[in-house]
């Protein structure tokens, strides 16, 4: 089958202003690696608004901003660039490490200012996982008491994971605690090996796909679930169909069986499975501290600095780099899939493990175009 590309004018979903890289953490899979103090080229106030404004007159407002770091609660001015947003018209969501920072106060504010979405890292649910990835004492319970507070206030909260070796079989506990909280979203991101992260164990291609496989049924418990550097995740289920051996294995069994157990346990019915219906996602643009311009905060390809060009210009001298674009220069497999228009493969992994930004997705076991009866013949 023919892949062909989507009909509709697109625009990035998603533009990631990191605010500074001081953070109180120095976690091991950090893409930042992030430090203590604020860096001497972090980008003023002034700066950021700059910025906003640019973002406006190309999209409108339009795209939803993401303000990360680092830790943006280290930023003395933080209100100001959210008061900033808003008064832009922007949607936003926020970002922070879990911090004292992130106090009562604060919350109101954001609430005040009808953030979206504020979102705290969990990768796991012991201390032996989360604070030992987190490289602080404490930092899963002061996590815990965060999401107790953010909705209380009633802000909507989004959970962020990081799959790798050490926390794999932990999901199934993660993925009920956020049913059990009411937790509005779970993002589920596949480590890329860059920043601290270069020294932390990922995870082999069978774990990728059948993990991908396993949330995606995650649907019939009412989960909300997003994926980073797994697009595969959006075309899993078909993939499941043409191709079951890519998808359905060991992983696959015990998180299927942990989950069961653990959510029918807590009397949790079972929903029906989510459609087939794909997103048409735009894709994203992370602005860092200091004005470089990147596809994504994991893909780090330098496409130009804020303080030397426009964004207008920066985005006119790599239009290879839109969401549409670069899958028109898709190489190996990922160039001849017929879901490429629609999952493409992680850009940010085949160029850290191959160095080609365009090839194949290293972890991908789909074999492009294969029919059930031909999997035998393929193989061989």
């Amino acid at each position: 089958m023919k892949a062909h590309p989507p009909e509709s004018k697109i625009f990035p979903s998603l533009i990631f202003l990191e605010t500074t890289v001081a953070c109180d953490y120095s976690c091991r899979h950090c893409r930042a690696d992030s430090q203590p103090l604020p860096s001497n080229d972090e980008m003023s106030l002034g700066e950021f608004r700059d910025i906003i404004d640019q973002v406006y007159e190309i999209w409108g407002n339009k795209p939803i901003l993401v303000i990360t770091g680092g830790n943006p609660l280290l930023r003395s001015d933080i209100k100001s660039i959210i008061s900033y947003v808003r008064l832009k018209g922007f949607r936003f969501a926020f970002s922070p490490a879990a911090s004292d920072l992130l106090d009562n106060s604060f919350l109101k504010f954001l609430k005040l200012n009808r953030c979206s979405s504020v979102s705290l890292s969990l990768d796991g649910v012991s201390p032996e996982t989360h604070d030992w990835l987190r490289r602080k004492d404490g930092s899963l319970n002061i996590t815990f008491d965060l999401i107790g507070r953010i909705m209380q206030e009633g802000l909507n909260l989004q959970i962020n994971t990081t799959v790798m070796s050490r926390n794999i079989l932990e999901l199934p506990a993660i993925a009920s605690l956020i049913h059990d909280s009411g937790i509005s979203a779970w993002e589920v991101f596949f480590l890329i090996n860059t920043g601290r992260g270069i020294n932390v164990d990922g995870i082999s291609p069978e774990e990728y796909m059948q993990v991908n496989y396993w949330l995606s049924e995650l649907w019939r418990y009412g989960l909300n679930i997003r994926t980073v550097e797994g697009p595969v995740f959006r075309i899993i289920g078909e993939i499941a169909e043409k191709q079951p051996s890519a998808v359905i294995g060991k992983t696959y069994q015990i998180l299927s069986e942990k989950t069961d157990a653990i959510l029918e346990e807590c009397g949790s019915s079972k929903r029906k499975s989510r459609s087939g219906h794909t997103y048409n996602h735009g894709g994203t643009i992370f602005i860092s501290h200091n004005g470089n311009v990147y596809p994504s905060g994991l893909f780090n390809l330098k496409l130009g600095n804020l303080r030397e060009n426009s964004l207008q210009s920066i985005l006119g001298r790599n239009p290879e780099y839109s969401a549409l674009s670069i899958r028109e220069k898709l190489g190996g497999k990922c160039g001849i899939c017929e879901f490429k228009y629609r999952c493409g493969g992680s850009r940010a992994r085949a160029l850290y493990s191959t160095g080609d930004a365009f090839g194949a997705d290293p972890l991908c076991l789909y074999i492009p175009g294969i029919k059930r009866g031909d999997i035998g013949i393929a193989l061989h």
